[in-house]
């Protein structure tokens, strides 16, 4: 007897909610390697902390600067943790909806029409840019609006092209 098995990821393949599950799929392995860099950078932070308060102060030493290095250094760490989270806060309330242009929160993909470099795919993102994803074989670029590519990306459609370092791109698969 035949059964009828049901793949919904059949039904779907090729229409909104694919695209929105593929991209949202995207985006948390994004948050989720900023947020191993937001761990690395406490524990950086932490540990710069620590060797400040155990370093000589100038009442010990007129000479050493280690402990006003240290300190500053504790503080830029702070400081880049901070932009971190208002990273992560960025992308986790980001909207993931299809487009049919480039904008924010559309991944594209450029194809050279000389053909002689890969193609590749972009996620445009508010925060977070130069992270690479890899989904299967594709590996995703997340780039901000103010990257050079992205501004002469925006707004462009399926099968525009644009000029990109004196290289001829045929914009595709915008979603």
């Amino acid at each position: 007897m035949p059964s009828d098995s049901f793949d919904p990821l059949e039904k779907i393949e090729n229409n909104t909610e694919f695209l929105i599950l593929d991209k949202k799929q995207v985006l948390q392995k994004l948050i989720e390697k900023i947020k191993t860099k937001l761990e690395a950078l406490v524990e950086s932070r932490d540990k710069a902390r620590e060797m400040a308060e155990d370093s000589p102060g100038a009442n010990q030493s007129h000479s050493d600067t280690s402990k006003f290095q240290l300190s500053n250094v504790q503080l830029g760490l702070e400081s880049l943790r901070i932009d971190t989270k208002r990273t992560i806060v960025q992308l986790e309330q980001m909207p993931i909806n299809v487009s049919d242009k480039v904008r924010l929160g559309a991944m594209f993909t450029i194809h050279e029409i000389s053909g002689e470099s890969k193609d590749r795919t972009y996620f445009l993102v508010p925060a977070g840019g130069g992270e690479i994803i890899t989904m299967g074989d594709i590996n995703i670029t997340a780039i901000t609006p103010g990257t050079p590519i992205a501004k002469i990306c925006l707004q462009k459609e399926d099968y525009d092209t644009v000029v990109f370092q004196d290289k001829e791109f045929k914009i595709i698969n915008v979603s």
